[in-house]
């Protein structure tokens, strides 16, 4: 209910927004907002700016162009929150859960894969889609590596075991799953091929 009311509200000011510049100081503030109250009334501060973006997408008319600015400015914040969460794990944690890790990575990609294939057998989608989007959603860690932080408040005797296996499914994820994932794209013929 608080991403859903402060989305709304957003999607009104932005509506109304004088510049890009206002748009953007009005997101962000929104998203530290919906985090605070989230921690102040002890709801997930994750799921709670997840249903504040989903909201502003369904409600403000330009959103793209919205995705575009928050794009140029959120590369110096995904350093510092990735950055400290890689920081606070040891190579020997990692070590030790290598075959959790191993074992998810796999499970993971199998899920992508099965999830893709019965939803676009259900929803009746071209066969491109039926054999080349899976590969384009392995390097999407972000929910991942974010979960990481909500089981070390919430879990402390977890943190370790998980933020081990997330962190080092997603690094791989991310060199491994981009090549695939441009590679399906242009095997698909939705990207365009180097001469």
């Amino acid at each position: 209910m608080i991403g859903v009311i402060l989305g709304l509200c957003l999607a009104r000011v932005l509506q109304s927004a004088p510049s890009h510049g206002f748009g953007l100081a009005a997101s962000l503030t929104f998203v530290f907002l919906a985090t605070g109250l989230s921690q102040l009334w002890y709801t997930s501060p994750l799921l709670t700016c997840l249903t504040l973006g989903v909201t502003v997408v369904h409600q403000y008319p330009y959103v793209n162009e919205l995705l575009h600015d928050l794009d140029e400015i959120m590369a110096p914040l995904h350093v510092v929150f990735f950055g400290g969460i890689g920081a606070a794990f040891s190579p020997a944690s990692l070590t030790l859960f290598a075959p959790v890790t191993v074992g998810y990575t796999i499970a993971r990609a199998m899920g992508k894969a099965a999830g893709v294939r019965m939803g676009a057998v259900h929803s009746e989608a071209p066969d491109p889609i039926r054999r080349y989007l899976w590969p384009t959603l392995l390097p999407q860690t972000g929910i991942s590596l974010g979960l990481i932080a909500v089981v070390g408040t919430h879990f402390p005797q977890l943190r370790d075991a998980v933020g081990a296996v997330m962190f080092a499914s997603s690094a791989i994820y991310i060199l491994v799953g981009f090549p695939l994932a441009h590679r399906a794209l242009q095997n698909a013929h939705e990207a365009s091929r180097p001469d």
